[in-house]
């Protein structure tokens, strides 16, 4: 025979189960969908940046072979900058794991740590799988912006 502790624990512990599930019921769902070539090339254009020649690669297209690649990016973008007359050039890449995509970081963050000059803003966006790099000729604030935007992504 149970005892009456023992059924009120029960009880207020079946209660407790029946609420989170009503609860994770009504929740609205977080989850974005997964970025794609398509996805990513109509966020740029509608970033509110100033972005030109927007491009996405494709495995054939991809000037570093990576695309596609076993643990490398799965989807590419890259756009130009309007206020550089230089042509600098801003990408996103999207990635399977975030293991791949601090692998990438990592290997990025070190060319651009011996580039001087030619050195980039390497920007991950960890819950998007996602690494925007940007030429160093854009100021802090300009790069700043691109920052808030692919937080929000």
């Amino acid at each position: 025979m149970v005892g009456w502790r023992e059924t009120l624990k029960r009880l207020l512990f079946a209660a407790a189960a029946v609420a989170l599930t009503a609860c994770s019921a009504l929740s609205p769902q977080t989850t974005r969908p997964p970025l794609d070539s398509a996805a990513l090339t109509a966020a740029v254009g509608a970033s509110g940046q100033p972005v030109s020649n927007v491009k996405a690669f494709t495995a054939e297209h991809d000037v570093n072979h990576l695309l596609g690649r076993p643990n490398q990016y799965v989807a590419k973008v890259s756009w130009d900058d309007s206020r550089l007359a230089n042509g600098g050039q801003g990408t996103i890449e999207v990635f399977a794991s975030v293991e791949d995509l601090r692998a990438r970081q990592k290997y990025t963050q070190a060319i651009s740590d011996s580039a001087g000059a030619r050195s980039q803003y390497i920007v991950p966006n960890e819950e998007r799988l996602a690494l925007m790099r940007l030429p160093h000729q854009l100021t802090p604030e300009q790069a700043e912006a691109y920052k808030g935007w692919f937080a929000s992504l």
